[in-house]
């Protein structure tokens, strides 16, 4: 029985960690996804985000540029399977409403938990859902510690992250 109990314990455990980090509607509506379809075009703006608060991400990683890809990649696959009414491209002429991150914070972890342990990402930041016509603001989110799996490349990593932060952010219903 003794071990019954702990393994219940450990996967409360390993699921509050894995939900650890969140977003939250700061602006406008919650449910913009309801209300609104067709397609987004995303930006992420990287300028002044700070690795753990103390240097540029210049200085910890050299050229960022494969990190930004797994980034953007990792959240376009993730929030492209998860909402239904809106779907992120890359052709700008196309898009009706622009999906805009600005990651403030970046730090990196070794997470001991869940089906892989090994190095994970944390991202703070903002979220702007805007109608591009209009340049009306329908939502903003606060990014608090968003974070991914562990994964033994650090350019996984990134990608981890932001598919978590695709798929919550195409749930917000």
């Amino acid at each position: 029985m003794k071990k019954k109990s702990f393994v219940i314990v450990m996967l409360c455990m390993v699921f509050s960690m894995a939900m650890a980090g969140s977003i939250k509607v700061i602006e406008g509506n919650k449910k913009v996804f309801k209300s609104i379809s067709g397609l987004a075009v995303l930006e992420i703006d990287w300028s002044n985000t700070s690795y753990d608060g103390r240097m540029t991400l210049e200085e910890k990683y050299g050229d960022f540029t494969p990190y930004e890809a797994a980034a953007r990649s990792g959240f376009i696959q993730d929030f492209n399977q998860d909402c239904r009414s809106v779907k992120v491209v890359t052709d700008d002429s196309r898009a009706q409403y622009k999906i805009s991150i600005k990651v403030d914070k970046v730090d990196q972890y070794i997470k001991v938990t869940g089906l892989i342990p090994g190095p994970a990402t944390k991202i703070w930041g903002t979220l702007t859902i805007s109608d591009l016509e209009s340049g009306e603001v329908l939502t903003v989110v606060k990014i608090d510690e968003c974070n991914g799996g562990a994964s033994p490349s650090p350019f996984e990593t990134f990608s981890d992250t932001f598919e978590a932060l695709g798929e919550q952010i195409a749930k917000m219903r």
